[in-house]
Parts: C-alpha cells; structure tokens; sequence
C-alpha cells in the first residue's frame, strides 16, 4: 500500500509528545517521539503512560464509522473521535 507521513502531536494527560508518523495500509507507525517533562498527578500520569505504551509500537488502524478510529498493539489501544 502506499506509505504516507508527517509529524504526529499527542496529549494524554499533562505532557506534550511528538514525532514524525508513518502511515502504510493499516499500519501506523510512530518514531522520534519527544516530550515535555511535566510530572502529572494521578489519574492523568497512568493514563498518560499507558498511552504512550500505545505510541511506541506500530499500531493497527482501524475505523468502525466515519468519524470513530482504533489504534491497536499488544500494548494496548487507543479510541479516537472526529469532531463535527
């Protein structure tokens, strides 16, 4: 499949991430993820990190409607929604 890329910017909890994204089929790949150093309080430093988890392994897109996404590994996934 064709292979497409960019920058990539992410927010879980309190930090910024980002790095460059490469995306082919239904493979989305992240890499050179840099972050901001801020330490969170509780449940946003859990969830931060698990995301992150998420982020640090080529991940399986999949879309289940127009504006509903899953990125998935063995590290976990993460659901995203399109805003109108």
């Amino acid at each position: 499949g064709e292979t497409r890329g960019g920058r990539a910017g992410e927010r879980f909890g309190c930090n910024h991430f980002g790095g460059h994204y490469s995306a082919s089929g239904e493979t989305l790949t992240v890499t050179n993820t840099t972050s901001t150093l801020m330490g969170c309080p509780e449940p946003a430093a859990t969830f931060e990190r698990e995301g992150l988890a998420v982020l640090q392994q080529p991940m399986t897109i999949k879309w289940s409607s127009g504006r509903r996404l899953t990125l998935t590994n063995g590290a976990g996934s993460i659901a995203l929604e399109r805003l109108p």
